[in-house]
């Protein structure tokens, strides 16, 4: 009776948690998207590739969807940052255990795309660009991460082989420089060809971690280092997501919004099915927050 009562009780706590995540996170996104809108007021969406029109559709109760997006990319870019800049101390925040060398340097590639992903969100959804040119610019912050680990001779330090970071630095270079001076009709296709290659990677890792990892000359690694291998390609698959649509023509929100789901189940499969996070230690109340930030992007950018 006294182990139902306290099992009934963690439920009811974590429910309350994750309340108490959503509403923090309905209210910072207008905070952020607050933020932002002061220093770019326009909201105008970017020309499709398509000639046809697109449909304008509400966010839920009418938010308008573009300012659910500016206060979510805010707050994933404001992430993507810190585990960029200070990625053993993200994995304290988080309360991650066993945290090895390589896994600092695979948090600070994550933060490295997130940093990407928040930055093609923000061209698109406030139109300071032309969507190939915004895509041209989001290779920039993976194009320094690459040269950041050549440069301090990463792979020999951690012991991996350097080709996969000259090869994947030659592709976000040729990409990049194709966004600023090809046709408009060839740049969507070098998109779409990108989210069938990150779609690709995204799976692989996603599916068997340690044999991608030992193609790309990655031997010999922890525990926590696979885990890592395995959340980034369920967001290589959230960054594929997000290419597609826009190439497609749909709406820079939504695009966004879609985007979301591969975040979500591998939230969902770490947290609640594998149980993965909970052998790390990593913390339930950040959990309950992203969990609480996915739904409230769904909400907002595709109801």
């Amino acid at each position: 009776g006294a182990v139902g009562s306290e099992g009934g009780q963690r439920i009811l706590w974590n429910l309350v948690e994750m309340v108490r995540s959503i509403v923090l996170c309905l209210a910072l996104l207008p905070a952020v998207a607050a933020l932002v809108q002061q220093s770019y007021p326009a909201s105008i969406s970017i020309s499709p590739p398509r000639a046809a029109p697109l449909r304008l559709r509400g966010g839920l109760c009418d938010i308008d969807p573009n300012l659910v997006a500016k206060g979510a990319l805010g707050i994933s870019g404001l992430n993507g940052a810190l585990m960029s800049l200070a990625p053993a101390k993200c994995g304290e925040m988080y309360g991650v255990e066993g945290v090895t060398p390589f896994s600092e340097w695979l948090i600070e590639s994550h933060g490295n795309l997130f940093i990407t992903l928040a930055l093609l969100a923000f061209l698109t959804v406030t139109g300071k660009t032309s969507l190939t040119h915004a895509f041209g610019w989001c290779t920039v912050p993976i194009i320094i991460g690459h040269v950041k680990t050549l440069l301090n001779d990463t792979p020999k330090k951690l012991g991996f082989d350097a080709g996969g970071q000259y090869f994947n630095l030659f592709l976000n270079c040729a990409l990049c420089y194709s966004m600023f001076n090809f046709e408009t009709a060839t740049c969507i296709n070098v998109m779409k060809g990108w989210a069938v290659w990150l779609t690709i990677m995204g799976v692989w890792l996603a599916v068997s971690a340690e044999t991608c990892a030992k193609a790309w000359g990655c031997h010999s690694l922890a525990e926590m280092d696979l885990v890592l291998l395995n959340n980034m390609g369920f967001y290589l698959l959230g960054g594929a997501v997000h290419i597609f649509f826009l190439a497609q023509g749909e709406s820079a929100a939504k695009a966004f919004g879609y985007s979301i789901a591969p975040f979500a189940l591998n939230l969902v499969n770490n947290q609640f099915i594998s149980k993965t996070n909970q052998k790390f230690g990593v913390t339930l109340g950040s959990q309950l927050f992203w969990l609480a930030y996915f739904i409230a992007v769904a909400a907002g950018t595709l109801m």
